[in-house]
């Protein structure tokens, strides 16, 4: 399975991936089929700027008291 944030990550695009940043309930812990969270995509490219957008992100998820990166069963 391949995200619309991996495949953003994965080609480069800086634009697409801080829209998709911008959604409060993403979910940065999904992974692809090779097991890579978009942010281990991101490590895997030269794509600094891309990889700055998506550390920003998980600080402002883990510093949110609410934040839930699971569902509550």
């Amino acid at each position: 399975m391949i995200t619309p944030l991996h495949a953003a990550v994965a080609w480069g695009h800086l634009e697409a991936t801080t829209a998709l940043c911008e959604y409060d309930d993403l979910d940065l812990e999904i992974r692809d089929a090779q097991g890579r969270t978009a942010i281990d995509v991101a490590l895997s490219l030269p794509y600094e700027r891309i990889l700055g957008v998506l550390q920003q992100k998980a600080v402002l998820q883990l510093s949110d008291p609410d934040y839930r990166p699971f569902p509550e069963v």
